[in-house]
C-alpha cells in the first residue's frame, strides 16, 4: 500500500507511531505536518520531521514529508499530487491531523471556531473526497481520528470537540457511497493518549485506568494495522471507542 497520514509531526506522537508501523509493514507513505501549527501552538521541534522521515526509511520504507496547512482549501489538492509524484497510487489516507487550543466557553472567537472547522472537520471531508475521486482499486482504506468529545463533555476545548464531532458522522454517511468504490472508512477514538508531553488534561484518576495507565500511540497503531488487513473488508462506517476501558461516571 501507499499510504498518506497527516499530522504526523511530533516523534512520540499518534501520527507517527502509525508512520514507524506502516513503514516497518513494508508499506511506502507520505506525512504531513503544519509548522506553522507546530511552532505556535503544539510545540513541536521542525527537527522531528527528519527523524520520523529517517526512522521510516531505516525499515526500508519510500518515505516523504509535506508541509501543510489545511487551513488552506487548495493544499488538500497539492497533497494528493506529491504524494502521488513521490509513490504513486494512494490506497490508504489516514487523518490524524487536527488544530487544538484549550479555550473557554466565554472567550472563543469566531476565528477560532473558523480554525479548527477548517483543520478538524472540513480538511478530512476535503481529503476523503479527493482519494475517492482518484482511487481506482479494490482495497481503499480511510481512517479518521476523532476524539472523546462522544463520550463526555470537553468544557476547556470547545471548539475542538465541536468540530472533531463532525467526524463520526462524516465517517458513517461516506460508508455507503464509499463502499461502493471498495473503500473502507472507519472513524478511532484513542482517548487519553501518552505522547511524551505533560499535560494536565491527563491526569486521570487510577480508579478509571484498568490497568493503571494511559494509552500509548502504539495501541492505535495496532489498531490501524487491524482496519487495513483484508480481513476487515467488512468493517465500514464504525467509529471504534479503542480506550482501553476507561471507566467513566465514577466516584
Amino acid at each position: 500500500m501507499n499510504a498518506i497520514v497527516t499530522g504526523a509531526g511530533r516523534y512520540n506522537g499518534i501520527g507517527a507511531a502509525i508512520c514507524y508501523r506502516l513503514a516497518k509493514a513494508g508499506h511506502n507513505l507520505l506525512f504531513t505536518s503544519n509548522s506553522k501549527y507546530d511552532l505556535t501552538v503544539a510545540h513541536i521541534n521542525p527537527d522531528d520531521y527528519q527523524a520520523i522521515k529517517n526512522r521510516c526509511i531505516s525499515y526500508g520504507a519510500n518515505v516523504s514529508f509535506h508541509d501543510c496547512d489545511f487551513a488552506i482549501v487548495s493544499s488538500i489538492k497539492e497533497m494528493f499530487d506529491v504524494a502521488e509524484n513521490e509513490l504513486g497510487a494512494i490506497d490508504l489516507l489516514i487523518n490524524c491531523a487536527c488544530w487544538h487550543e484549550y479555550d473557554t466557553f466565554g472567550e472563543i472567537t469566531a476565528e477560532q471556531l473558523d480554525m479548527c472547522y477548517s483543520v478538524n472537520a472540513r480538511s478530512v471531508f476535503l481529503s476523503c473526497q479527493e482519494f475517492a475521486v482518484r482511487y481506482n482499486g479494490t482495497h481503499g482504506r480511510i481512517i479518521n481520528l476523532t476524539s472523546t468529545q462522544e463520550k463526555e463533555p470537553l468544557m476547556m476545548e470547545i471548539a475542538y470537540a465541536a468540530t472533531k464531532a463532525m467526524i463520526p458522522t462524516l465517517t458513517a454517511t461516506l460508508a455507503p457511497l464509499l463502499f461502493r468504490r471498495g473503500i473502507t472508512i472507519n472513524a478511532i477514538n484513542p482517548g487519553p493518549t501518552d505522547i511524551g508531553i505533560a499535560d494536565d488534561a491527563y491526569v486521570i484518576s487510577q480508579s478509571k485506568l484498568p490497568l493503571g495507565h494511559i494509552g500509548s500511540p502504539e495501541n492505535v497503531a495496532d489498531l490501524i494495522e487491524l482496519l487495513i488487513d483484508e480481513k476487515a473488508n467488512w468493517i465500514t462506517g464504525q467509529t471504534i471507542h479503542s480506550e482501553g476501558g476507561l471507566i467513566r461516571n465514577c466516584l
